[in-house]
């Protein structure tokens, strides 16, 4: 732009440029296997700390400078990231990660099953193996494509078909129902999923819906605030720092409520429920109140709530699909987030214009955030009923 009249390049080379920085999500998938939520949120927290500072430093730039000598210096900043991007590798042994029990024999300390009830432990640990710890944790393996994850997943479902059977024959008829009905029921959860059939998924859904919602949200915010604060007679050096008050509690949720989830304290689904109530009820309370304080706390837990559960939605991906499809549906995820954004200008002015105020936006967004939160509270309580009846499948084979 600082060199050439004609930018029509510019649009194109822009938006693929901000596509290929999603990678970095690729690349935490990668190398994080326990911390994904904290690597996530420290690697997206630069969007917001970029956000607090550049804005100031370009504006000095393109006053010293003009603009053409603005825009070199910024693609020089820019070009600063080109140093970490060349320094990536692929982390070494992937493969030492693959359960170890696929021949339905060794056992990952090297011992031999003789019972048919260890035999049917061994490959539930295996089927869970498959789902928490998967060939790209920590690693990044060439040699595993598809076709060698698909045959480790059919000998693991045939072994754990096999051991059904024979348990079948050697234990009540009340007891064998009960296994089987449980490994059918969570089969589809058990192995992975992969291209395409996560279409198939509600979860992809969810988190798509819950994606748009959270960028929508973040976006109309940050457009409107300023606009409202003022509305409700709160002065425009006042709230202004809404913005950065916003940010810096986004900033510090993404540092520090990742490990909450990690450590599973909390289930990442109601980890997303919670915020959402929460981000609802800052837009119930903004929509209701005139004074200042009220303004600063709705803005700390807006910013809370979206840096809490952004940072959680490329975690929720890479826990859905394997390595090789996440940057296909991440992808698919981001393109879905763009389709609201074309009745947002219709929506504010819409409120602005029409109904002279956004009180009535902020309504239907919370409640909308609202829905979101049950959605995912359903989820926790699905999963939550899930370990209980693996828990009754220990104690049936114990």
């Amino acid at each position: 732009m600082c060199l050439f009249h004609h930018i029509d390049f510019v649009p194109f080379s822009a938006g693929t440029s901000l596509g290929f920085l999603l990678l970095f999500n690729t690349v935490i998938g990668q190398h994080f296997s326990r911390y994904r939520a904290i690597a996530s949120g420290i690697a997206s927290s630069g969007y917001t700390i970029g956000g607090l500072i550049f804005p100031s430093v370009f504006q000095v730039l393109f006053d010293e400078y003009g603009t053409r000598g603005g825009l070199l210096l910024c693609g020089g900043i820019a070009s600063h990231a080109l140093g970490g991007a060349l320094l990536y590798r692929l982390p070494p042994g992937a493969n030492k990660h693959l359960p170890s029990t696929m021949n339905g024999t060794s056992t990952k300390n090297g011992g031999t099953r003789k019972t048919k009830a260890d035999n049917f432990r061994r490959d539930i640990s295996c089927a869970e193996e498959i789902e928490h710890s998967r060939p790209d944790d920590n690693s990044g393996s060439e040699e595993m494509d598809d076709e060698d994850i698909q045959q480790n997943s059919r000998g693991s479902r045939y072994s754990l078909n096999k051991t059904i059977q024979a348990l079948s024959d050697n234990i009540p008829s009340e007891k064998s129902n009960i296994l089987v009905s449980w490994f059918r029921r969570n089969e589809r959860d058990i192995f992975k999923i992969t291209l395409p059939s996560f279409f198939r998924l509600p979860m992809f859904y969810l988190i798509a819906l819950s994606y748009t919602q959270i960028v929508f949200n973040m976006s109309t915010y940050l457009t409107v605030i300023v606009d409202f604060a003022t509305d409700r007679d709160v002065s425009k050096w006042d709230a202004v720092p809404l913005l950065a008050i916003y940010g810096v509690a986004d900033v510090a949720s993404r540092f520090g409520s990742g490990w909450i989830s990690d450590k599973k304290y909390i289930k990442r689904s109601a980890v997303m429920s919670v915020h959402f109530f929460l981000w609802s009820a800052s837009y119930f309370m903004l929509a209701s109140a005139k004074h200042y304080p009220f303004h600063v706390v709705s803005a700390i837990t807006a910013g809370w709530s979206n840096g809490a559960t952004s940072m959680l939605v490329p975690v929720l991906v890479m826990e859905l699909v394997d390595v090789q499809q996440f940057s296909f549906c991440f992808g698919l995820v981001t393109l879905i987030i763009v389709l609201p954004f074309c009745l947002r200008p219709v929506m504010i002015g819409f409120f602005r214009d029409t109904l002279g105020d956004y009180q009535g936006m902020f309504i239907l967004l919370g409640a909308c955030l609202s829905l979101s939160a049950f959605l995912w509270m359903w989820v926790f309580v699905r999963e939550r009923r899930q370990e209980q009846d693996l828990q009754k499948i220990n104690k049936v084979i114990a």
